[in-house]
């Protein structure tokens, strides 16, 4: 795993410094543009003990292998195993098992690839329409009004509120119990009238959801298990 460090300056960044370890161990940098180098060296030298946690975490996810991909194999759904079925073609029935349609004549490492990549598809369909439902119920009994509500797949964020009021969810959340979804939902929402994570937004998200605390501790370390590895 690499070690290494980049140095982001930026005119935007008027104050702070932010640090982010990348999941291949690179720590990356990101500082006000008239930011010294040696000021850098000490700031990340301060954060020494952070630095090692986050590559040592970094490393443990590398290493986790993906879901296991294959008929009668049970991978994450709302928080609950659901069997996985491979079909010649989609079958329309109702079933609490997941039929993944596979053309007929593949290799058996083909089989795997074509099952992984149609397991993906199918978590983004899902994804797309519980979290469209979700995100209706919490705006509306918040009072607020996100511009847009976008399904992506970062590195490391599970949800974000952009300057604009677009909120993004990251579609593995579709493998996450409901409540750990609608905890980053409404996260994210609080976000549209506090830009920070400062007191005011804090009283906001535990205003609408009391546990957010322990929620977001369960969310942690759901995120540290690896179920949502694929």
């Amino acid at each position: 795993m690499s070690e290494s460090t980049i140095i982001l300056r930026s005119a935007r960044r008027k104050r702070t410094v932010a640090l982010h370890v990348q999941p291949d161990g690179t720590l990356c940098v990101q500082a006000p543009l008239r930011t010294s180098v040696a000021w850098i060296n000490r700031f990340i030298e301060s954060k020494t003990a952070w630095v090692a946690r986050r590559r040592a975490r970094a490393q443990e996810k590398a290493a986790r292998p993906a879901l296991i991909v294959e008929e009668g194999a049970f991978v994450p759904y709302q928080g609950q195993p659901r069997r996985i079925r491979l079909v010649a073609e989609d079958a329309a029935v109702e079933s609490d098992e997941i039929f993944l349609p596979l053309p007929a004549g593949l290799s058996d490492e083909g089989r795997l690839v074509e099952a992984q990549t149609e397991l993906t598809l199918w978590y983004k369909r899902q994804a797309r329409r519980v979290f469209a439902k979700r995100m209706a119920y919490w705006a509306e009994r918040l009072g607020l009004r996100p511009s847009r509500l976008i399904v992506t797949a970062p590195l490391r964020q599970w949800g974000s509120c952009s300057a604009t009021n677009d909120i993004r969810l990251n579609w593995r959340l579709i493998m996450a119990a409901p409540e750990l979804l609608d905890y980053v939902i409404v996260h994210e929402l609080c976000h549209i009238p506090h830009k920070n994570h400062g007191r005011a937004f804090w009283r906001s998200v535990e205003a609408a959801m009391p546990d957010a605390k322990a929620l977001r501790r369960t969310l942690r370390a759901w995120e540290n298990s690896g179920h949502q590895h694929c």
